[in-house]
């Protein structure tokens, strides 16, 4: 088994993240990434914060083990870009 320095920080079994693809994650994959050892991860930059909850509820319902949240902060981009 390969482990690395990245698995101890992550809490995880295994280098392996998934990757969180816009509508092409749910609780389902992310649980089942995170029962294997790897990082199962959620992207939820679209969703209304009602729905992040109920997404995270869910994952939280299918593994005990690490998962993360992709969230992508346009709002803070934007003006960043702007400022510059």
């Amino acid at each position: 088994m390969i482990r690395t320095s990245i698995c101890d920080l992550l809490g995880i079994e295994l280098p392996i993240i998934q990757a969180p693809i816009a509508s092409a994650t749910c609780p389902e994959l992310a649980a089942a990434v995170s029962n294997s050892g790897g990082l199962g991860m959620l992207s939820e930059t679209w969703r209304q914060p009602d729905e992040i909850r109920a997404v995270i509820r869910e994952t939280r319902s299918l593994t005990q083990k690490p998962f993360g949240i992709n969230l992508v902060l346009e709002v803070m981009f934007t003006i960043d870009c702007i400022s510059v």
